[in-house]
């Protein structure tokens, strides 16, 4: 209604009366109805706009409370359709079951249910349904998540981006929390993480490097320790770990390398040894006592063969021959006949071509 003169406004004051009027008996059938306050400073314009406004709670209570109560949520009612905002019961409930959502995802579901809404009320309540399912699969990880509540608290903004696969993401979210638990238990420090996604990817690194470690030391027959582990962060004690499964495959090649090359020495002073260490352990056990051994033997046969003569057949031993002016043939000959007398093998071996 335009004001232009004085007729006009009489109408318009006819008009409050006849809703102030209405209103009174509109607040006893609907209680729970909030009209808008009367704006200030007071204009002919603020007024017909107020006017018109209570008009249509005064026509469409329910209507006007599903306004109310969806804009008290911050949902923008303009898209949404007439008939569906009659439905006031059912979006109360709606939103009464969002409100008991944990708050962290309270905002997503409230814009899934405002888009919802722009088509009926069975999408909202879809919606709403999708949301209770994630949550009530996640609340169950509030408490087991008590020493990492860094878990819980990423499985509920997952379940804010994507409650459709909420089941998923509690799955995820446990499996974070045993890989967690399990490196707490080594000492290792379990700080926070950006998403589930790269919380288990680092998780899972480090004990799958944790089992490999501990694989290889049982097949090496060794008892592994955790002390090198305590108060590293996940990162770092799976690279300890990785370099620890290094050293002993480095220290196992090693040791065969020490074992093979004590067994040609002792074979070339006469001793044959049945060495069936595989093991990292029964290697370790088997070099100190092949060098005792050697060391034995060697004594033995300084003993035996005398110091200068011992001196020429270890020359000889690695493949030299000493030179005349440190031993005639004749002393040559003679350090050899004894030698092999005493046990000594002299292998010869035909010069390749080239």
């Amino acid at each position: 209604m335009e004001i232009r003169s004085l007729v006009g406004l009489e109408q318009l004051v006819d008009r409050a009366e006849a809703l102030t009027a209405a209103l009174r008996g509109l607040s006893i059938i609907e209680p729970e109805l909030q009209f808008p306050e009367v704006p200030l400073p007071l204009t002919l314009e603020s007024v017909e706009a107020w006017l018109t406004t209570v008009e249509e709670c005064r026509r469409k209570p329910r209507l006007a409370r599903s306004k109310q109560l969806l804009e008290a949520h911050g949902i923008d009612t303009a898209s949404i359709p007439a008939g569906v905002l009659e439905s006031f019961d059912a979006i109360a409930s709606l939103l009464q079951t969002v409100d008991d959502f944990p708050v962290a995802i309270q905002a997503a579901s409230l814009s899934a249910v405002g888009r919802a809404l722009t088509k009926d009320i069975a999408d909202a309540t879809s919606v709403v349904e999708q949301f209770c399912e994630a949550v009530d699969e996640i609340r169950r990880l509030e408490g087991q998540a008590v020493d990492y509540p860094w878990v819980y608290e990423l499985a509920v903004k997952s379940v804010a981006d994507d409650p459709v696969n909420g089941t998923e993401i509690y799955q995820q979210a446990q499996e974070v929390l045993q890989h967690a638990l399990a490196a707490a238990s080594c000492g290792v420090i379990v700080d926070d993480f950006e998403t589930l996604d790269v919380a288990l990817a680092v998780l899972l690194t480090f004990n799958e490097a944790l089992a490999e470690r501990n694989r290889r030391f049982a097949v090496e027959e060794l008892s592994p320790g955790n002390d090198d582990l305590k108060n590293h962060n996940v990162q770092t004690a799976t690279g300890i770990l990785q370099q620890t499964v290094q050293r002993l495959t480095s220290e196992k090649q090693s040791l065969i390398q020490q074992v093979n090359a004590l067994l040609s020495e002792l074979e070339s002073v006469g001793i044959t040894f049945d060495v069936e260490a595989t093991t990292v352990a029964e290697l370790r056990a088997r070099v100190p006592q092949l060098r005792a051994a050697l060391d034995k033997r060697r004594r033995t046969l300084r003993k035996s063969l005398g110091k200068d003569v011992y001196e020429i057949v270890e020359v000889l031993a690695l493949g030299d021959v000493p030179t005349r002016t440190q031993v005639d043939d004749t002393k040559l000959g003679a350090a050899l006949r004894k030698a092999v007398k005493s046990g000594y093998r002299v292998r010869l071996e035909v010069p390749h071509e080239d």
